[in-house]
């Protein structure tokens, strides 16, 4: 059996994971980590069961649809095919002709995350792109469709904050120009980091919630 540090790394490439675990057990680093999205990504490289993931990765992109515009159901309508793909109700072609019409969507936003919405947009499309069995690395990485999650919640957090500011005390000056990178920097951390954070450590329970230990155990053992 492959040391769970070993896996752990390759699926975040992040010092902090390592530094973090320290002389936790594979068990305890499992229900312990703060973060959903490295979480995903080591169960997927390790083999717990695609449905099992993509269930999960469900869950969490649900948490978000509420920054959508009203009216554009496309993600949820990609997410409902996922969904009963699962529950082995749908092919993987169905999921592939689910996720264009959200690729489509992402189009209208430009490629630029300006808005929640448009991260949400990419979450679902990382999902729906992990189902494709003969594209095993968009699996592999099916963490960035909680990553994009967390940044659909710090985005929203950093436009009120900024509104906050706007509207403050001289905010007529404020007005006539940008914030100050200093302003921004101040805003981020204040305000920004905490709710990626937040919503962080919300997906890691959802995902432990769909995949306990004991599946991750099984598909190590394997």
């Amino acid at each position: 059996m492959r040391d769970f540090k070993a896996e752990l790394r390759e699926a975040t490439a992040c010092r902090f994971s390592l530094d973090w675990i320290g002389n936790r057990s594979p068990r305890e680093a499992w229900e312990e980590y703060p973060r959903g999205d490295y979480l995903l990504c080591c169960a997927a490289r390790i083999g717990v069961e695609r449905r099992f993931v993509v269930d999960a990765a469900c869950d969490c992109v649900e948490t978000v649809f509420h920054y959508l515009p009203l009216g554009e159901n496309r993600p949820q309508k990609t997410i409902a095919v996922l969904r009963r793909w699962v529950a082995d109700l749908a092919t993987a072609d169905e999921v592939a002709e689910a996720g264009k019409a959200v690729y489509r969507l992402a189009g209208a936003y430009g490629g630029h995350n300006l808005v929640p919405a448009s991260y949400v947009v990419d979450a679902v499309f990382h999902i729906a792109d992990a189902v494709d069995p003969g594209d095993p690395d968009a699996f592999a990485n099916i963490g960035r469709a909680l990553t994009a999650v967390a940044s659909a919640d710090g985005r929203r957090a950093y436009i009120a904050a900024a509104a906050v500011y706007l509207n403050g005390p001289g905010h007529f000056w404020r007005r006539r120009s940008f914030i100050s990178t200093a302003t921004r920097v101040k805003i981020c951390l204040a305000d920004v980091c905490p709710a990626i954070d937040a919503t962080h450590a919300k997906c890691a329970d959802l995902v432990r919630k769909r995949i306990p230990w004991e599946l991750v155990a099984e598909a190590r053992d394997k």
